[in-house]
């Protein structure tokens, strides 16, 4: 009787211990999904900036900072494994845009792109819920 008594307690305390086991060993950080994200864009003059994908310039330092990107597909607003960054700024005639992607194992990004060739195909699906146009 005492043996099974044991034994109901440990498997109870096991399934309790189970069920509060954090699956995420990075759950230190917080992440919180960006569902509404706001932006305030400045005008800022870009009389010496370049266009050739490179953000060294002044300017770039004073654009707004778009960073906390959210993974919608395959996730599901969940954090992106790879960091994104993105600054935009304006003038008397342009909208500029420039993003950093940090890719942190480049030969398994390249692998993948390998393995992932057949998808680099010109197609185009439509649905119900949106037209999604993949080049």
């Amino acid at each position: 009787m005492a043996g099974r008594t044991f034994r109901s307690i440990f498997l109870f305390l096991l399934f309790v211990g189970i069920s509060f086991a954090d699956d995420n060993p990075d759950s230190t950080s917080t992440f919180i999904p960006n569902i509404k994200p706001e932006l305030n864009v400045p005008r800022l003059a870009a009389e010496n900036i370049k266009i050739d994908g490179d953000l060294s310039e002044y300017v770039w330092e004073k654009a707004a900072l778009i960073d906390n990107f959210t993974e919608i597909s395959p996730g599901d607003n969940i954090k992106p494994e790879q960091k994104t960054e993105g600054r935009v700024f304006y003038d008397e005639e342009y909208l500029y845009f420039g993003f950093t992607a940090y890719e942190t194992d480049m030969m398994s990004a390249g692998i993948r792109n390998v393995l992932q060739s057949e998808r680099d195909t010109r197609r185009s699906s439509v649905d119900n819920e949106q037209r999604r146009f993949e080049l």
